[in-house]
């Protein structure tokens, strides 16, 4: 920060220390949760059984979920996973399956911030990575285990490639079939990779829009020529076309599922959220940066007009471009815009040195620590007189956040005012941290949606013998029952539905089954059910019948049995009903 803004564009790599330091943030941003972990979701769950599985029946092209072909995602994720879960423990443990995305979201800041920095400038590439790290969504998913994260990051690596060839002139040698430099080389092939992360073309859409776009908008024949490019097509060809070739030569039934999820997301109901859904949300994914990533954008402006080449270009339609682009779509989540948030970042880091500089120049008494802590101090302590009690906690929580408010505030105020510009960085990341962390915390601790039913699967594993599998009925939202799944160990057997208790697989006259229960009246029709234990309170549950329940199921002697039809993509993801054994 010591190097004015928009000026710093020279190449100039990170030092030794800017990477000690990312990492140092990095660890103990993210390695937080390692230290105090909270309950997995049900879609980490998910992933998690995926990898369980793969690793464990050594099938390692086709993702599976309880058994049945589960292809919502491509193996690479799992791969990444279970890779990195086996060199820190076994993939059933949940500080094991964690630890791959954070260390592949640490790899992407420090990537980040090297490629920055190469481009713009050593202090707009260490700023930048700072930004990456502590952004809400992307601290969020960097300790999840899920695709998302290693989607986010295949795709922000070759973000980052293309920002850095289309920053450098065009190679001398633009022939259809002539080599390229090496960063060509790369970038290709991890766009061809990125078909093999969440699927054939999604991730590939964040950087192939503002790379077209930029080459219109930037019009140089020889830089157009450079990147239609033999080699790199079918590098990124190759990547979709040989998934497609080995998904559907193993699973023909996944071409259904491909065009039920790509025609789903785009006309109709699934997943549906509002067309203006990401500029409502793409703010609070970038906070607590979202104020500088106005001020950098503001601040950059100058440098994308005109026919100037400049890789600032690149960086604003890299931003904007795939939220307005997947807004056509009505199928919209967060989490996509994950592999947008490296060049928020990056203008962040340009609003930051803003930011500071015009604070600089104001008059002392503005600049005075005093008058900041002033307006914070009763602000903050009305919020926490006000919200405080209706949040779940502690009985003390209200006098916690009253008493740990004031010198919080205070320390930050004398340390942003600090003329030093790292002295003024580091006491702002501190300030952040510690939020981060202390909501870290609580969220584990008193936002548990999950605590009933984890006592409740506590007191299964501790009812049931080993010897002894229990049975998971598969529930109405394809995603739950890989909870229960994961959390009862490799003992657990899913069923697909209600009538799958006639399968010829279950050779046993009785069986432990968690199921609703809401499903004890249908378990009559295939035998006597003894309820065992029910959880007290089961997530999202509306009425006590949704409540998780342990049965002990004997089955009537003449209970017809019945082989059990392969189940199709569409069937094991909830997209199509059944089957069901009759």
């Amino acid at each position: 920060m010591e190097e004015s803004h928009i000026q710093n564009n020279q190449s100039s790599p990170l030092q030794r220390n800017d990477y000690i330091w990312l990492s140092l943030l990095c660890w103990v941003y993210f390695g937080i949760s390692l230290v105090i972990p909270r309950v997995f979701t049900t879609h980490e769950t998910t992933h998690c059984i995926n990898v369980r599985e793969m690793f464990d029946s050594g099938s390692y092209l086709i993702p599976t979920y309880g058994g049945r072909v589960w292809l919502e995602r491509p193996p690479v994720p799992h791969w990444l996973t279970g890779v990195g879960a086996l060199l820190v423990g076994d993939i059933q443990d949940e500080f094991a399956m964690r630890f791959p995305s954070i260390l592949f979201s640490w790899l992407t800041v420090l990537l980040v911030a090297h490629l920055a920095a190469q481009v713009f400038g050593r202090i707009t590439g260490l700023l930048s990575g700072l930004v990456l790290a502590t952004m809400r969504e992307f601290a969020s998913y960097a300790v999840a285990p899920e695709a998302d994260i290693f989607l986010a990051g295949i795709v922000t690596i070759g973000g980052m490639l293309a920002l850095k060839l289309l920053s450098r002139p065009a190679p001398q040698s633009t022939s259809f079939l002539g080599n390229r430099p090496t960063v060509y080389w790369l970038f290709y092939l991890v766009m061809g990779i990125s078909h093999w992360t969440k699927g054939v073309f999604f991730g590939s859409m964040f950087i192939a829009w503002p790379i077209l776009l930029w080459l219109i908008w930037t019009w140089d024949r020889r830089r157009f020529f450079a990147l239609f490019w033999l080699p790199g097509i079918l590098l990124f060809l190759g990547g979709a076309a040989s998934w497609l070739l080995v998904a559907s030569s193993n699973e023909p039934g996944v071409v259904d599922l491909w065009k039920n999820d790509y025609q789903g997301r785009y006309n109709t109901d699934y997943m549906k959220e509002p067309a203006w859904y990401y500029a409502v949300q793409q703010p609070w994914n970038i906070f607590p940066w979202t104020i500088a990533l106005v001020v950098g954008l503001v601040t950059t402006f100058s440098q994308i007009r005109g026919t100037t080449v400049s890789p600032w270009r690149f960086v604003w339609l890299w931003a904007i471009v795939p939220p307005i682009f997947f807004s056509l779509f009505n199928g919209k989540h967060h989490h996509y815009m994950l592999s947008c948030l490296a060049p928020a970042a990056i203008l962040g880091s340009q609003g930051l040195q803003r930011m500071f500089s015009w604070f600089q120049q104001q008059p002392r008494w503005f600049r005075h620590p005093a008058l900041w802590s002033g307006i914070l101090i009763p602000l903050g302590l009305g919020t926490i007189l006000a919200l405080a009690k209706k949040l779940p906690g502690p009985a003390n929580l209200q006098t916690i956040l009253l008493l740990a408010w004031v010198p919080l505030v205070l320390f930050a105020t004398w340390f942003v005012s600090r003329p030093q510009p790292r002295v003024a960085l580091v006491g702002l990341l501190m300030v952040i941290t510690f939020i981060h962390i202390a909501a870290h915390y609580f969220r584990s601790k008193y936002l548990d949606n999950y605590a009933e039913d984890s006592r409740l699967i506590a007191e299964i594993r501790e009812l049931v013998p080993p010897e002894e599998h229990v049975y998971v009925l598969d529930e109405e939202e394809p995603l739950n029952a890989s909870w229960n799944l994961y959390y009862l160990g490799r003992n657990a057997r899913q069923l697909q539905n209600i009538t799958f208790l006639r399968s010829t697989e279950i050779d046993r006259p009785t069986i432990y089954l968690l199921a609703r229960g809401y499903h004890q009246e249908q378990l009559a029709e295939y035998g006597v059910a003894e309820q065992l234990l029910q959880s007290k309170r089961t997530r999202k549950e509306i009425t006590p019948a949704d409540r998780k329940t342990l049965y002990r199921l004997t089955f009537h002697a003449d209970l017809i049995r019945v082989v059990p039809p392969k189940i199709t993509p569409m069937q094991s993801t909830g997209r199509a009903p059944g089957p069901f054994l009759k």
